[in-house]
């Protein structure tokens, strides 16, 4: 006589199930019925004065002492198709304190080729990149800030302490369209390829102790507590999901996070098969970290990566 073992808990629960956990703040999207009749976007970028309080309409509540376990001692054992993240070694031979356009260049292709060799993929295409500092001051704007697109080196953007996901569902298939040729599209969306965006994310000069990243068990998520967003620009419109709180979620990050880890995550995958479909992620504030830490400086890209099934 045979039985069905049903698991009651998920691989990183198994795989923290001894890790520390601490506790921390996120800044949910509010439930509200204002959703119910108009969806909840961002614009981004230049407004006239007289728009700039049609920006967004997106409101958040701040909920504390959401435990977070750190899995420091067991971050080898994390596997992208598995938990949706993993953490990979990755020395960067590229000076990326104020790089000039050919040392960005450089690192991006740098990081998409070692990502195509780690995932054998057939195609890397890095579409987009992310500056982000923590300031804990405030300065006036340069002149050169001022013009330089919000997310680059010279006009960082800062840690966002909002649960959320960079693409959804149905907004993946739609940035990876957008950025492949006729050509790339008509040989890679047949259905024979594996079509993921993923976000190579990794702390720069110093470990990310002050604002890391936190990492949600996507088997934790309830569908209804992801609120799909626009979020918009004069060049395109992409959707997110924004997440709602539920007591049931279940977060992870990785303390100390060096300058030569890359944390890779999965944003949207066309076959994830039983692996996580995406990853909704957050940066914290670590309550236990020194008091004279240094400001989080971290760069990010967002990668199309294609394999063959």
């Amino acid at each position: 006589m045979s039985s069905t073992v049903i698991a009651t808990t998920t691989a990183l629960e198994d795989l923290a199930v001894n890790s520390p956990v601490s506790t921390c703040s996120f800044d949910y999207l509010q439930r509200t019925s204002l959703y119910d009749t108009e969806k909840p976007y961002y614009f981004s970028g230049p407004l006239e004065k007289e728009q700039e309080s049609t920006r967004t309409n997106l409101t958040y509540t701040t909920h504390d002492n959401i435990e977070v376990r750190d899995l420091r001692e067991v971050e080898n054992q994390l596997k992208l198709e598995i938990h949706g993240f993993q953490l990979l070694s990755h020395r960067s031979s590229v000076d990326l304190a104020d790089p000039d356009t050919d040392q960005l260049q450089r690192y991006l292709l740098e990081v998409s080729n070692f990502i195509k060799n780690q995932l054998n993929a057939e195609v890397v295409l890095c579409y987009n990149y992310r500056f982000r500092r923590q300031t804990n001051h405030t300065t006036e704007s340069t002149s050169a800030a001022v013009e330089a697109p919000i997310g680059s080196y010279k006009n960082q953007d800062k840690p966002v302490l909002v649960p959320h996901t960079d693409q959804t569902r149905e907004g993946g298939p739609r940035r990876v369209r957008y950025h492949l040729s006729e050509e790339e599209a008509h040989k890679y969306l047949d259905g024979t390829w594996r079509i993921r965006i993923l976000n190579c994310w990794r702390p720069l000069f110093n470990p990310a102790d002050e604002r890391p990243l936190a990492m949600c068990d996507y088997y934790s998520v309830k569908e209804v507590d992801l609120k799909s967003a626009d979020r918009a620009s004069r060049e395109y419109v992409g959707e997110i999901y924004y997440m709602q709180y539920n007591e049931s979620q279940k977060w992870y990050w990785i303390s100390h996070q060096s300058p030569d880890e890359l944390l890779l995550f999965v944003n949207y995958d066309s076959d994830p098969a039983d692996g996580p479909a995406y990853i909704p992620h957050s940066s914290f504030l670590n309550q236990a970290a020194a008091s004279d830490v240094k400001p989080r400086q971290s760069l990010e890209t967002a990668l199309i990566v294609i394999t063959k099934k």
